[in-house]
């Protein structure tokens, strides 16, 4: 494959797909346990557990830029040094969120307020899955550092296997052990363990011959290294934070306008999230290009990346606005029958056709911004898109209804493109070198 960016994009796209898989098939599970409550507490609990691992995301986004320009330097040294530090980040986090697990849920829960038997049933299920989050965090290192050394198919075997192990063991417990919610729990924890140490054990495939992750190589890095991670790690941090706000806000906001339409924009977002597994994909691409081209001061490299990232973008935005504007119907009626919520998300279709081209440049400069370590920029970005949405919300909602409210959203994802393109004429660019 001739375009590294296709060649890079096309594995984490397939990875990403895998992804709403495993959810599905939970749901299923649960759907056939008996109780409507099963299904209430799994989409409590595993609400509460991911919302968890992605305030931690930060963790993939610094070790893949890192990774990424340590690479095009030629440095393996601090290439060791980024996966080392990243790990024991990751167990350190994990573990402390365990120590406030029990805090943390009593806290959600008292804000969430779901009656007893979901209550019940959902703490069963968040205190199974909490043992697993270092092992999630270490992956999002192991992940990041895959694609930092610009090999994407790890990972997405890492995901493919994970679901598949999930699905079986979670099978297993519930039908043949009779063990409930606590049995998808238990099939949660168990694949993610399994899939960190497979990552784990992969990582010498794509390094030089005799370097390990232990040993002296790593453990004379000097301090600048560590110096340069605390510093995009925390602005990584506090955007995730501000976009996890956007959402909650969003479905807070939709939810004052009644269940009808609370279920007419989940199931809209559905499609914003489909296009955001491709997007991913190729921003991913971008982490491992461009970082390297920074890491090298290598311009040339940089501007090919760039052009084609924004040209495959571009194509399918467009492809994928034009799909949701032709077969939206189709597409939406997979998730819901009802004609009440069909009938309203008829009301908003132009909202989910607007979204894939507005939202592309966001997407694409994101990858580009985090190759380059620009995290304090990526930071202002979300900043200004979160302020733009709240304001919208404040101001438009009370007088549009919900499309005040789905205009405040595009708008946020616009604000995020164009603050990241105004910013990457003087900041991105790699002939300082």
């Amino acid at each position: 494959m001739r375009d590294p960016v296709l060649r890079l994009a096309l594995p984490s796209i397939i990875s990403n797909i895998t992804v709403p898989l495993l959810g599905l098939v939970d749901t299923a599970i649960s759907g056939h346990m008996g109780s409507p409550a099963v299904v209430g507490a799994l989409a409590v609990g595993s609400m509460l557990f991911n919302t968890l691992f992605w305030l931690f995301a930060f963790l993939r986004m610094s070790t893949s830029g890192l990774t990424a320009q340590a690479l095009g330097r030629g440095d393996y040294r601090a290439i060791l040094y980024y996966l080392r530090n990243g790990l024991r980040k990751a167990f350190a986090y994990g573990i402390i969120m365990l120590l406030l697990s029990p805090a943390i849920l009593r806290i959600s829960l008292y804000f969430i307020a779901p009656e007893a038997e979901i209550e019940l049933l959902s703490s069963t299920y968040f205190y199974i899955c909490i043992w697993s989050l270092p092992a999630v965090l270490a992956t999002f290192v192991m992940a990041g550092w895959y694609v930092g050394m610009g090999n994407t198919r790890i990972p997405m075997c890492v995901s493919i296997g994970q679901n598949i192990v999930n699905i079986m063991l979670s099978l297993f417990f519930v039908y043949c052990l009779k063990m409930g919610i606590a049995g998808i729990a238990l099939g949660t924890a168990i694949s993610t363990w399994l899939a960190f140490l497979f990552s784990y054990v992969c990582y010498r495939r794509v390094l030089p011959e005799g370097l390990t992750i232990h040993g002296s190589v790593a453990d004379n890095i000097g301090g600048g290294n560590d110096k340069l991670s605390q510093n995009v790690s925390l602005p990584l941090f506090l955007r995730t934070l501000c976009m996890i706000i956007v959402h909650f806000v969003f479905v807070s906001a939709g939810s004052k306008h009644g269940a009808v339409t609370l279920a007419a924009n989940t199931v809209i977002i559905q499609l914003f999230v489909v296009f955001s597994y491709f997007m991913d994909g190729f921003a991913n691409a971008g982490e491992a290009l461009v970082g390297r081209a920074v890491g090298g001061c290598d311009s040339n490299m940089y501007d090919s990346t760039v052009r084609s990232l924004f040209a495959w973008g571009g194509g399918l935005a467009v492809l994928f606005s034009a799909l949701y504007f032709v077969g939206s119907g189709w597409f939406l009626s997979m998730f819901t029958d009802s004609e009440p919520v069909l009938a309203a998300i008829a009301d908003y279709r132009l909202w989910a056709v607007s979204v894939p081209v507005v939202s592309m440049a966001a997407f694409m400069w994101d990858g580009i911004y985090i190759g380059a370590m620009r995290a304090w920029y990526m930071l202002s970005s979300a900043v200004f898109g979160m302020a733009v949405f709240l304001g919208g919300c404040y101001i438009l909602a009370p007088v549009m209804g919900n499309h005040g409210l789905w205009f405040s959203f595009v708008m946020y994802l616009a604000m995020r493109g164009l603050v990241l393109t105004f910013l990457s004429r003087t900041i991105v660019l790699v002939g300082r070198c």
